[in-house]
């Protein structure tokens, strides 16, 4: 087939690293993605380039921010808040033809998920306590850039 429709399940591990008055921060969390993409492919060969575009809900847990040893901000930067998000997933790949149902694929992938830089609240969200004082800040989780590679084996179930 030249055309599909592929929708999958990725789990990751993800990690950045960040400077912020000259002080390194490293964010980490563990994402979760439902892609749903349309794959064109160039049929009736041993090794099928493709190109691939598409949708992907994105969810998160776990967020962490690793703070400098010296980090003396009031109020503090709290761990990151957790997000879901929607995001276009596109990038091509190659795959490698077993027989004509098994298949070796090999992508690289691009996932972008714009953010409105026109204002700060975007970014990050203050926390406060009973009494209505600031008690620190939380950064979104949110990539807004991501890269992905990925090797797998995939069986085709032909509907039609």
């Amino acid at each position: 087939q030249a055309v599909s429709l592929d929708i999958g399940f990725d789990w990751s591990s993800d990690q950045a690293e960040g400077r912020i008055d000259g002080f390194t921060y490293t964010m980490s969390q563990t994402t979760q993605h439902i892609p749903l993409t349309l794959r064109l492919e160039v049929p009736n060969l041993m090794v099928r380039p493709s190109l691939i575009a598409g949708v992907d809900w994105v969810s998160t847990s776990n967020p962490k921010l690793e703070k400098p040893s010296n980090y003396v901000i009031n109020p503090p930067l709290l761990d990151p808040q957790e997000d879901s998000y929607t995001a276009w997933r596109f990038g091509f790949g190659f795959d490698f033809m077993i027989n004509d149902r098994l298949r070796v694929p090999f992508r690289l992938i691009a996932i972008y998920a714009p953010i409105d830089r026109s204002d700060l609240t975007d970014y990050i969200k203050e926390e406060t306590g009973p009494t209505g004082s600031t008690t620190g800040f939380k950064y979104r989780s949110q990539w807004e850039w991501q890269p992905q590679i990925s090797l797998g084996l995939t069986y085709d179930f032909h509907l039609f």
